[in-house]
């Protein structure tokens, strides 16, 4: 369509852009000023750091210190450390600084993990939604999709969690996917030996027949799980692995464990946990159901998740298995992996919801991105109430004086999660009306 559009929209470009990348970075950054000055205002005893405003930065702090001081990773602290030794190895550097500074340290580390996200990640949804997304707008997306998400940056960065970390390795894998085997691999890899969300892309590499991909990300994680131990030695580290991913397989059948060397576990009905195990979990304790009601309940709304996915699918021209997917689907994918195990996870709390950072940035582009004047792309309210849908279940009911029931009632029927899969399956539908047109257009349209 003509160019009577680009002069205003190029002066407008000029004066977006700037303010938008200042505000997205901006944003994160005094979040993270905020957090590193409440870690520097920590003054207890290293015996009471896991009270107040230590976060959960004490228990990678222990584990790190276990492993300067020889000492078992799962028996430190209050034994909260439950993933691979990995992280913990990783983090031993910053053990001998104290806790404050340590604390502090990392949540400057994580700052630059969020923004690298933002970065890359809108990079990669302009670079797979094709030729009609103006590039000059990422920005603006960017900006739209920290603010969106700002709640769950500022608890990843007062909380010193590894969300930033997992959610950059998971968005390299999406760059490097079907055009970097090794560094997909790698990055999946990586992802598996920080915390267990990894897993659920070798089922789907596998489905795609990305069988490079696959390959690599499961000699990868072997060699990261294996690395550690030049640090422990054979037999420890292997005993260290046995414990950590029998802790995974006992956390999914919703047991309580804890003891000598033994990572504690919550129960799936823990009151914090917002995924739909755990909502199940709650009703059938409440009402004296049998436990396997719960995973039958799983599954069937699992497969009715897939059934609406499937649906979506097939009313814009798209197959749900086998292999050669457009750019444009395949970062949708990687979207619903993310989302599908933020939702049917055995434990998932407010803040792991930090990781729907990449699904909002995908959402962000689409809305902002786009060419204004593109003729018969989708409607794009649809996705944008959408997203409201999610910034409103992320934030509310607010906590504080007056809205704690609220609050623990929105938590016990999964609230947010609810709200993340409305706002996925608009993301799916908008997406893939986009890539439609793309292959109509012949636009980027190719195998990713």
């Amino acid at each position: 369509m003509g160019g009577m559009p680009d002069q205003p929209v190029r002066g407008l470009r000029r004066l977006l852009a700037p303010a938008a990348w200042c505000g997205a970075i901006g944003l994160v950054l005094v979040l993270a000023a905020q957090a590193a000055l409440r870690f520097l205002r920590v003054e207890a005893p290293m015996g009471e750091l896991e009270t107040g405003s230590s976060g959960d930065f004490v228990h990678y702090y222990h584990a790190a210190q276990a492993v300067l001081d020889g000492a078992d990773l799962y028996a430190a602290g209050i034994r909260w450390y439950i993933y691979p030794p990995l992280f913990a190895v990783l983090l031993a550097p910053l053990a001998v600084l104290p806790f404050g500074a340590a604390a502090a340290s990392w949540t400057a580390l994580n700052a630059a993990l969020i923004v690298a996200t933002l970065v890359v990640g809108a990079r990669e949804c302009v670079r797979r939604f094709g030729p009609r997304v103006d590039e000059a707008l990422l920005p603006v997306a960017l900006l739209v999709a920290a603010l969106v998400m700002s709640d769950k940056i500022r608890a990843d960065l007062r909380l010193g969690q590894t969300d930033a970390l997992i959610l950059l390795a998971m968005t390299l894998g999406l760059v490097w996917v079907g055009r970097r085997a090794a560094l997909c691999g790698l990055a999946i890899g990586f992802v598996i030996n920080i915390k267990y969300q990894g897993l659920v892309f070798l089922p789907y590499l596998l489905v795609r027949r990305r069988w490079r991909e696959a390959a690599w990300s499961a000699a990868w994680s072997a060699a990261f799980a294996l690395s550690t131990s030049l640090v422990f030695g054979w037999e420890r580290n292997l005993g260290y692995l046995r414990s950590a991913f029998a802790g995974l397989a006992e956390g999914v059948f919703g047991s309580v464990r804890s003891g000598e060397g033994r990572p504690t576990l919550f129960p799936l009905e823990w009151e914090r946990s917002v995924s739909i195990p755990s909502v199940l979990a709650r009703a059938a304790g409440a009402l004296g159901a049998p436990a396997a009601l719960v995973w039958l309940g799983t599954l069937v709304l699992g497969a009715g998740a897939v059934s609406i996915g499937w649906a979506i699918y097939r009313r814009h021209g798209f197959g749900l298995w086998g292999s050669g997917q457009a750019p444009a689907v395949v970062g949708l994918e990687w979207c619903g992996l993310i989302a599908g195990v933020l939702a049917f996870s055995p434990q998932t709390t407010s803040r792991h919801l930090y990781a729907l950072l990449l699904p909002v940035l995908a959402a962000s582009v689409l809305l902002v991105g786009r060419r204004p004047w593109a003729e018969g792309a989708p409607a794009r309210w649809p996705l944008l109430a959408a997203m409201l849908v999610l910034a409103a279940g992320l934030r509310l009911p607010p906590g504080g004086g007056g809205f704690e029931g609220a609050v623990a009632w929105w938590r016990a029927v999964g609230g947010a999660t609810w709200c993340q899969l409305v706002f996925f399956f608009a993301l799916l539908w908008a997406g893939l009306g986009w890539a439609r047109r793309l292959g109509a257009e012949g636009g980027r349209s190719g195998v990713a």
